[in-house]
């Protein structure tokens, strides 16, 4: 049914299920062999949704990226509400939990292989503090770096 395909549906060799409403692809849905699943509603990819084999369960609503979620390989699991990265979250393989709300990276905090724990409240590295392998306890409040502290730990 269309004037200029308001609906198609398909059962095919390649793409086993597919569904599409569009104006300019308002709504689609494939089910297939690379992409298991996948769902998409977009002007410029407003939502869509993916479970296959290299990414197991990925999501996004976005104009530009304003908010995505993804567990996969790589990355286990990662969130993003963002204009230009306002908020992000991520427990994945090298950085194990870190978070960030930031307009040029404001607050983030890290616990991960290399650093242990980490943290960061910052303008230009205004506040940080740090737990790692090198430097077992080490801790800045900076302008032109004012004050800091470091204790060295050896067992």
């Amino acid at each position: 049914m269309d004037g200029d395909k308001t609906v198609w549906f398909s059962m095919d060799g390649d793409k086993t299920v597919w569904f599409s409403m569009d104006g300019d692809k308002t709504v689609w849905f494939s089910m297939d062999g690379d992409k298991t699943v996948w769902f998409s509603m977009d002007g410029d990819k407003t939502v869509w949704f993916s479970m296959d084999g290299d990414k197991t369960v990925w999501f996004s609503m976005d104009g530009d990226k304003t908010v995505w979620f993804s567990m996969d390989g790589d990355k286990t699991v990662w969130f993003s509400m963002d204009g230009d990265k306002t908020v992000w979250f991520s427990m994945d393989g090298d950085k194990t939990v870190w978070f960030s709300m930031d307009g040029d990276k404001t607050v983030w905090f890290s616990m991960d292989g290399d650093k242990t724990v980490w943290f960061s409240m910052d303008g230009d590295k205004t506040v940080w503090f740090s737990m790692d392998g090198d430097k077992t306890v080490w801790f800045s409040m900076d302008g032109d770096k004012t004050v800091w502290l470091l204790i060295v730990c050896t067992l």
